[in-house]
């Protein structure tokens, strides 16, 4: 997989070539992220927590997160990028060891599923899947096990909400 700096970098090149002046562009917001397919664009959102920049075009808003902990820390529902920011300050303050874990390693079995697979943990607060897609994925660390449902709309790769279950192991 190439790093978030080629992909930016290939992407913003392919942009400015067509255009007599790329400073121009400058001038707007351009997306730091190029179009992708829904896997890629969670592969590079789970590897990306603590990027608001990168964040902020995976995502669709309003965007949920969400997690199964008894005590609650970030979960909210963001409206902005302003909200993104806020999300990855409370991520890296509160969740250290999966900023940790999804930066050495990519999400592991990624598979797109239905509302009604989706697993026991989830079922309860996922209820609709009208104009949905979800993707499950897990993610292994040192003691941990991570497990994460995405969800987006059909019409875009973007991701709407996301779900995570922590397991500790011995």
């Amino acid at each position: 997989m190439n790093s978030l700096k080629e992909i930016v970098t290939a992407w913003g090149i392919a942009v400015c070539v067509g255009v007599t002046a790329c400073g121009a562009l400058a001038s707007e917001r351009q997306p730091s992220v190029p179009p992708m397919s829904r896997e890629a664009s969670i592969a590079l959102f789970s590897r990306s927590l603590n990027r608001p920049n990168v964040l902020e075009d995976l995502v669709d808003f309003p965007f949920r997160f969400e997690s199964t902990n008894e005590r609650k820390t970030c979960e909210t529902v963001i409206t902005s990028a302003t909200g993104i920011r806020k999300l990855t300050l409370c991520l890296d303050a509160n969740w250290k060891l999966l900023l940790e874990n999804l930066g050495e390693r990519p999400v592991e079995g990624l598979k797109q599923t239905a509302l009604k697979d989706l697993p026991s943990f989830a079922a309860a607060r996922f209820k609709d899947d009208k104009g949905l897609w979800f993707f499950v994925a897990w993610c292994n660390g040192d003691g941990v096990t991570y497990q994460l449902v995405f969800e987006g709309r059909k019409d875009s790769s973007r991701i709407s909400r996301v779900l995570i279950d922590q397991e500790f192991v011995e």
